[in-house]
């Protein structure tokens, strides 16, 4: 419980010291990335993060994560922390989109729940 409460408390921190919290959501997911290197090793995950089916999925998470901590460091504040959180919304959506790449019709399968999820949404 008290980890839970302490979680919750680190999570208010990024409108008070967003870079921290940025610098650390996005070290979070490159460690992430490098236990992937841990199961597969190195040189099979290079291969396969730069597939000609996923490089662009790649390319876009490993700039979302740029974007965080530049939102983070260089964005003044009180802009920072509006810059950051959508910096990393977009950075979640792009460790998504990047995950799925990785499961068979993956891509298809969120498209199809997004898609279904709008179509609820507006109502048609």
């Amino acid at each position: 419980m008290y980890e839970i409460c302490q979680g919750g408390i680190f999570v208010l921190k990024i409108t008070t010291q967003p870079e921290i919290f940025a610098a650390l959501y996005t070290s979070g997911n490159l460690v992430a990335m490098a236990g992937t290197c841990f199961l597969w090793g190195p040189c099979a995950q290079c291969k396969k993060m730069w597939d000609s089916e996923r490089w662009l999925a790649t390319t876009i998470y490993l700039v979302s994560m740029a974007i965080t901590l530049v939102c983070a460091f260089v964005v003044p504040p009180p802009w920072n922390v509006l810059a950051v959180i959508g910096a990393l919304i977009f950075q979640f959506c792009a460790l998504v989109w990047y995950s799925a790449s990785f499961i068979p019709c993956g891509r298809k399968i969120l498209k199809k729940i997004v898609a279904g999820i709008f179509s609820c949404c507006t109502g048609s």
